[in-house]
């Protein structure tokens, strides 16, 4: 995601690598780090506590969480849409009836008020979806970031 801020702006990042979201968040409240692009759901408390301040957010549109947070494209960062997101998956050659039942299932509690709201409370959205959107999501996901990696030269150390 800072790659793609960086190609949309000119702006040149060092990548600082964390084993996870939460030392990342600590080195970002310590003042380790001067930014960083994290889960909301992992620094909605320290938004909350006024520890740390949201720039923008990388999704399309502002967040229900708080539509005073800016996007990215508003910040002049272009037009950048990304956001966390969780999947349920399996084996190849799972049998079609048994994926079918689980996502039917997935769906239903997800869409439970009572478990909407408990994952909103930690600033998470739930977006159910079939098996068919998923894989084309996931696709999109991949080609997006083929290219962001291709023109930002990213390799592995």
């Amino acid at each position: 995601m800072l790659e793609s801020i960086a190609l949309n702006t000119g702006t040149k990042f060092v990548h600082v690598p964390y084993k996870g979201g939460a030392p990342a968040v600590q080195a970002l409240v310590a003042g380790d780090i001067p930014l960083g692009i994290l889960a909301s759901s992992t620094v909605a408390p320290y938004v909350r506590s006024g520890k740390v301040r949201v720039l923008a957010i990388t999704t399309g549109q502002r967040s229900p969480l708080d539509p005073e947070w800016p996007t990215l494209a508003q910040e002049g960062a272009g037009y950048t849409s990304a956001s966390n997101w969780t999947a349920l998956l399996g084996p190849k050659g799972t049998p079609q009836p048994i994926i079918d039942k689980l996502s039917a299932k997935v769906v239903e509690i997800l869409n439970m008020p009572d478990v909407k709201t408990r994952f909103a409370a930690g600033g998470v959205s739930t977006i159910p979806s079939t098996p068919a959107e998923l894989e084309a999501k996931i696709k999109r996901e991949l080609a997006t970031y083929r290219l962001v990696i291709e023109k930002a030269n990213v390799r592995v150390d």
